[in-house]
């Protein structure tokens, strides 16, 4: 007897009112490229994509935008950025190579009784915004000034890496990721509440995820290549936890507790590594050939609890000092 396909979140029959849904492993506007088509109704599959998803996507704009990696539609986004010049500041658009979008209307930040700004762009865009703000202000005046070549941008990224929503795309990485690699029937199960509960509606009875701030397993079995999004589910049959670790561009790392009453009958692991910027995804082994692999998970979710701004200091300066390497490695010792 065949049993009908379940989506994981709401367990209700994926058919009639309720179809299934394509749904990224990773979300495929960070460039996610793993999916299923049978494990998620689109009702969920839409809540947490406008209730997850979107929210972090749109604070990770900029290693979009520096990794050259395209969203959904095909595009590299584009930043908003401070262009200072010459004494000049103002807001901008960069687009995919770092160059300004349009012409930019600066202001000075020298204090003057009158307004004074500046339009700096190509010829013809200059000209266009020229005459555009002469029809509003026909008895402004025009001089023409000699900028240099010295120009800087500043693009401000704030991401709350302990938040809810940051917290719930981890946890909906492993949960989904196990959906591809287990049959159906296991979510069935009261052990999957909590995770199916805090990814759908943020709530749970326990902590399901966290940021992890153990500095031996990221400078190593996590040490992923930027900028890699990876996940590696981890079971061992003298453990009740079933747990995975979740890694966006190999910078933000997560661990994640799927179950604490999960019973495995031997060891396992799964590690999928992608690669948004060649499209390709990896299977690499996690064990080397180490043997079974064991985590102390209990010790994990303790520390957390006890130094949620330590673990935010930890992998803050973690990610930048990897980043500035890469940075370094690329563009030689100058780069900032």
């Amino acid at each position: 007897m065949n049993m009908p396909n379940l989506c994981i979140y709401c367990r209700n029959e994926l058919a009639g009112s309720n179809p299934p849904s394509v749904s990224h492993c990773f979300p495929d506007a960070i460039g996610g490229l793993s999916y299923t088509t049978n494990t998620v109704c689109v009702t969920c599959n839409n809540q947490i994509n406008s209730q997850v998803e979107n929210p972090v996507i749109r604070g990770l704009a900029f290693f979009q935008n520096i990794w050259r990696i395209e969203s959904r539609r095909g595009k590299v986004p584009r930043l908003r950025a401070v262009l200072r010049i010459a004494g000049l500041e103002g807001d901008v658009v960069l687009d995919e190579t770092g160059t300004p979008v349009g012409p930019m209307v600066l202001k000075s930040d020298k204090k003057s009784s009158s307004k004074s700004f500046s339009v700096i762009g190509r010829g013809d865009q200059v000209e266009e915004k020229r005459l555009e703000i002469e029809r509003k202000y026909p008895s402004v005046q025009w001089t023409e000034l000699p900028l240099g070549n010295t120009a800087e941008s500043e693009v401000r990224i704030e991401l709350n890496l302990c938040g809810d929503k940051f917290r719930r795309l981890a946890a909906k990485v492993a949960f989904e990721r196990l959906s591809q690699i287990r049959a159906s029937e296991i979510f069935l199960g009261q052990e999957f509440d909590d995770i199916r509960r805090f990814i759908r509606d943020g709530e749970g009875a326990s902590l399901c995820c966290g940021l992890v701030s153990d500095l031996q397993l990221l400078n190593g079995s996590l040490n992923f290549p930027l900028p890699n999004h990876g996940v590696a589910i981890i079971g061992h049959p003298q453990d009740p936890i079933l747990g995975a670790f979740v890694t966006f561009y190999g910078l933000f790392p997560y661990w994640v507790v799927l179950s604490t009453r999960y019973t495995s009958l031997m060891s396992f692991d799964d590690l999928l590594l992608e690669h948004p910027q060649r499209r390709v995804e990896e299977h690499p082994v996690l064990r080397q050939n180490l043997g079974s692999v064991r985590v102390n998970w209990s010790q994990m979710i303790e520390k957390y609890k006890a130094g949620k701004q330590e673990s935010v200091r930890i992998v803050r300066d973690y990610a930048i000092e990897k980043f500035r390497s890469a940075l370094d490695e690329y563009y030689g010792k100058q780069s900032t």
